[in-house]
């Protein structure tokens, strides 16, 4: 049943379990259409799961069947930046703005490649989007986000810092909105929690004299 194959493929991808959503969607795949959108997402599944030749043999095929669709550009950019190949990252994202300047999802990715810097029309783009009300919250704080690196990577420290305080304000209202919240004292339990149930290391069994342990010490993050 190739609705399940899709389903059971979403699914291993919310939970993280790329490599199995991957392998699950080529199965739909082989009982569906073979469409832009399918394979743009069997590249996204690729990329996640770090099997980046498979994600350009996938893409490629995307482009074959839609060359200017700006989903299948953006895409491309993406693996091409996971790849560290930045001038042809580049490339896919220029024609992404010379097709639909208008385009948002590309803008991360431009932003990425040219270390910040963008073009004078690509920054009233941008405002054009930060300031329409009719637009969605997420889509102004990602707008806001890239112009606040944009004036950041000029040097324009003030502005840099005015931008990116709208930047974290939408990001704020959208939380608000969608009911996203942090819990400080259900982190603190989890934390005390974590502390408790690990308060040693494991012991062995057997000694292991030939075995060296790895000990990774870092700090909890946040964000």
């Amino acid at each position: 049943n190739s609705a399940a194959l899709k389903l059971l493929a979403s699914v291993f991808h919310r939970v993280g379990r790329f490599a199995e959503a991957r392998i699950e969607f080529e199965k739909y795949l082989a009982a569906t259409e073979r469409t832009p959108e399918n394979l743009i997402y069997l590249g996204n599944l690729c990329m996640l799961s770090l099997e980046f030749e498979k994600a350009d043999v996938a893409l490629k095929e995307a482009a074959g069947i839609a060359p200017r669709d700006l989903k299948v550009l953006a895409a491309r950019a993406l693996l091409s930046i996971y790849q560290g190949k930045t001038q042809q990252a580049g490339s896919f994202a220029n024609e992404c703005v010379r097709i639909d300047p208008s385009y948002l999802d590309i803008y991360p990715y431009l932003s990425v490649v040219r270390k910040g810097h963008l073009r004078e029309n690509e920054i009233v783009e941008l405002g054009k989007i930060i300031h329409d009300p009719s637009r969605s919250i997420q889509d102004r704080a990602k707008a806001s986000f890239v112009l606040a690196h944009h004036l950041d990577s000029e040097r324009d420290i003030e502005n840099a810092f005015s931008e990116y305080s709208r930047a974290n304000r939408l990001s704020e209202e959208r939380k608000r909105s969608e009911g996203y919240q942090f819990d400080r004292d259900g982190a603190d339990a989890w934390c005390d929690k974590v502390i408790e149930v690990f308060k040693g290391a494991p012991q062995l069994e057997e000694p292991h004299a030939d075995v060296t342990p790895i000990f990774v010490v870092g700090m909890p993050r946040c964000g």
